[in-house]
């Protein structure tokens, strides 16, 4: 499995500080994953730890996160040591997670997308119930399949989709800016996945613009992202 090359670390992290999408993202995750108090969790393809720190300071604990990117994990690591958290990191392949034990609490923001096929999306749903408790929750954040090209996103972060069979290829607006390519699924497929890896009570949950953002803002605003939203939860049990 591939994901954000090592040198879009630094550029991604500050995508995940400025952009306006990420309000409503964050949002969406907060609210699919509850009350975390004293849950054991791990946030997979984490990136540079801004979900994982979201657990932590939720009160998670313990709390591991896991990425591909040597990079990613070093800059979470750095954020970990200015700011003592208790969050342990791991590089990891989020199709073949290493064994670190189980969890009451998966979480993974955008590692479905990295699956180019059906094979390794499926591994991904096996490597994530193996690492769970029975009864334990999935929380995922992935691309909703019905994004379209317009209308387009650049005012909150995402610019220039650009589609190729299942395949959408957009600019995220970090510094400097970068292009990356993410796998719409369709729902129906991950479904089907989720359900043989061992889940249940599988759900959709769309995004939604938080009350204070659309006081804040404007409606007017959000209008192109809710005709249009690059973001939908999937949440799962697992058996």
């Amino acid at each position: 499995m591939t994901g954000y090359g090592d040198a879009l670390a630094s550029s991604y992290e500050r995508y995940k500080e400025t952009a306006t999408l990420v309000l409503c993202e964050r949002a969406l995750f907060r609210r699919l994953t509850g009350d975390v108090t004293g849950l054991s969790a791990v946030d997979v393809a984490c990136g540079t730890g801004y979900y994982t720190r979201d657990l932590r300071v939720r009160g998670a604990d313990p709390v591991t996160g896991i990425d591909l990117s040597p990079r990613m994990i070093e800059l979470a690591e750095d954020r970990e040591r200015r700011e003592r958290l208790g969050i342990a990191y791991a590089v990891g392949d989020g199709s073949a997670l290493p064994d670190r034990g189980r969890y009451d609490l998966a979480t993974a923001a955008y590692l479905f997308p990295y699956a180019t096929d059906e094979e390794t999306l499926a591994a991904m749903m096996a490597s994530l119930r193996g690492c769970m408790h029975p009864g334990g929750r999935l929380v995922t954040l992935t691309v909703d399949p019905e994004f379209r090209a317009e209308p387009d996103l650049a005012d909150y972060g995402w610019t220039a989709a650009r589609f190729s069979g299942r395949q959408v290829t957009m600019r995220f607006s970090g510094d400097p800016p970068a292009d990356l390519t993410n796998t719409l699924w369709p729902r129906s497929t991950v479904v089907r996945v989720a359900r043989a890896a061992g889940f249940t009570e599988m759900a959709w949950h769309p995004l939604e613009v938080p009350g204070e953002e659309l006081e804040r803002y404007g409606a007017g605003y959000w209008s192109a992202l809710m005709e249009n939203p690059f973001i939908e939860g999937f949440t799962a049990v697992a058996r």
